[in-house]
């Protein structure tokens, strides 16, 4: 029995001074050729759990060479997205990752953090999050600000700077948008008067829908639904060869299906709408937004 023992201690030790050597292959590799190896970084992803990973990983977030960082974070990101195991350990080495001198993966990882869900992201977290409001020359900050209203942090610190009159256009709606996604009466109040003087157009639905649906907030998604039910044909089609215009409701089916508990029609998020018969599509959803207008709106995804 001892030596059974004896011989499994070896092979674990054995285990683990191979899986640190791939790690230091694969960065040496980074170092050198400026190219990542994806077989050998999905492996690592695989081989090691998430303490293990990490701890693997954790000299090589401070390493001098931006692509070096880069992969440890894509690394990170990617074990997040594919384990089972609490991910709230890897949600919080991102969030220490924003504050990394590079401006281009700041905002790589600030695009990583949106991917988890808020149950991802404890006080900790939030906390590397929230300390980076007060850095508004930061690159990607505006990207920043709508992360904080999605995982629901930094409230007094956005409402003092939303009190700045000399703001940027940009970026004042950014901070009411959080302020609306963290529960803002008032800020939501401003965004939906903004939206609602806009004319209702194809460029309306494509950039400032988006953000009344960040909101998540059922005033918002109530303006939505209304647009949905008008028959007026104001949204140009996305096949170049056609040059009439369509309903605007089918794009923003695309855009609200996501967000709605138990909507009537699967979208797919790659192709967008696929169905034969769109007018019946149409009624379907019409008639379920009728017959539900308490429907419950999904708040745990960015």
């Amino acid at each position: 029995m001892r030596l059974f023992y004896t011989i499994l201690l070896f092979l674990s030790i054995s285990a683990l001074s191979i899986q640190a050597n791939t790690v230091t292959d694969y960065f040496d590799n980074c170092r050198k050729t400026g190219n990542a190896d994806y077989s050998t970084g999905q492996k690592i992803v695989k081989d090691f759990d998430t303490p293990g990973l990490l701890n693997a990983l954790d000299k090589y977030y401070a390493d001098t060479l931006t692509f070096v960082r880069q992969q440890a974070y894509y690394l990170t990101y990617r074990k997040g997205l594919d384990t089972k195991e609490d991910v709230q350990p890897i949600v919080v080495r991102l969030a220490k990752g924003i504050n990394d001198d590079d401006g281009g993966l700041r905002g790589r990882i600030i695009g990583y953090l949106k991917s988890f869900p808020l149950t991802a992201f404890n006080e900790e977290s939030k906390a590397l999050i929230a300390a980076n409001i007060n850095k508004p020359n930061s690159p990607h900050y505006d990207e920043l600000v709508l992360l904080a209203g999605f995982v629901g942090t930094g409230n007094n610190d956005l409402f003092r700077l939303s009190m700045n009159s000399e703001l940027p256009t940009r970026r004042k709606w950014n901070i009411s948008l959080a302020l609306a996604r963290l529960g803002s009466a008032d800020a939501l109040q401003s965004c939906l008067e903004k939206v609602k003087k806009a004319p209702v157009n194809s460029g309306m639905v494509a950039y400032l829908l988006p953000d009344l649906v960040y909101t998540r907030q059922k005033s918002a998604l109530d303006y939505c639904v209304e647009l949905l039910h008008s028959d007026e044909k104001l949204c140009e089609t996305a096949n170049p060869d056609l040059s009439e215009s369509i309903l605007c409701a089918y794009p923003i089916i695309e855009l609200i299906a996501p967000v709605i508990v138990n909507f009537p029609i699967k979208v797919d998020p790659s192709i967008g709408l696929d169905v034969d018969d769109y007018e019946k599509m149409l009624q379907t959803v019409r008639k379920w937004f009728d017959e539900n207008p308490d429907y419950e709106i999904l708040v745990t995804s960015y």
